[in-house]
């Protein structure tokens, strides 16, 4: 479409108009510029000056709020229930308040929290390794040990953590804890191999069987530390069904 500038009002007009949509766009620049150039050093002065500077930021108030939790947790919780009022949808924004309230202290406004960051991304490992035991320490080990095992499944350097602790939290129960271990060969395996190197040999016989049924493929080598332990022991009869998986 084409706009007549024949007239000197409309000229003015379009002047003004574009002289201050540069301005705006100048002022934005020198903000986002500014925020980056307070930020950009890591300090909670930093972080201040930032949300001073663009309040609608949520990045900043969180991670000024993070800094905080360990040298003052209350002015921490504020900073980062402002955050989490500006964004609702940022899981590390729940999450980090829920580790400010745990300083102060186990609460509903924690379990709360927790649940917000679940919520906004439920399949973030942190989210649901920090959910897990948060939890199993209230009570509720059985949907603790189900978010163990997505962890587990989804980041395989917390596979000796995820065991440890949902072995742990079972009191030492084999079959309760195999719910926190994905239900594969290797991650099977590896149950085995932590209970060997803690000394419950029947403890891991108690686990071959669901190894043999596991998903994924086995071979001869895999299986060499079992049956270094069986023959230690005396037991080379234990692992006859193995051989259909090799």
């Amino acid at each position: 479409m084409r706009i007549s500038l024949t007239s000197p009002v409309r000229k003015a007009a379009f002047l003004s108009g574009c002289t201050t949509a540069g301005l705006l766009a100048w002022a934005l620049c020198w903000q986002a510029f500014a925020e980056h150039w307070v930020a950009r050093a890591g300090t909670v002065e930093g972080y201040k000056r930032a949300a001073r500077i663009q309040s609608l930021n949520a990045d900043y108030p969180r991670a000024l709020g993070t800094d905080l939790i360990h040298t003052n947790v209350a002015e921490a919780i504020l900073t980062l229930q402002a955050s989490a009022r500006i964004n609702p949808h940022s899981a590390h924004t729940w999450l980090a308040l829920s580790r400010a309230y745990g300083v102060v202290g186990p609460t509903e406004n924690q379990h709360q929290a927790i649940m917000e960051a679940l919520a906004a991304d439920p399949k973030d490992v942190d989210v649901e390794w920090d959910a897990s035991m948060f939890l199993i320490q209230n009570g509720d080990v059985d949907g603790g040990l189900k978010l163990v095992r997505d962890v587990i499944s989804n980041d395989r350097s917390k596979e000796v953590a995820g065991i440890q602790t949902a072995y742990r939290a079972t009191g030492g129960d084999v079959e309760r804890t195999l719910a926190a271990v994905p239900p594969t060969a290797p991650a099977r395996l590896n149950f085995m191999r932590w209970l060997l190197d803690h000394d419950d040999a029947s403890a891991a016989d108690r686990v071959w069987p669901t190894v043999a049924e596991a998903e994924g493929k086995l071979q001869a080598r895999d299986l060499f530390f079992y049956m270094d332990s069986l023959i230690t022991r005396g037991q080379t009869e234990r692992p006859s069904r193995s051989g259909q998986r090799c």
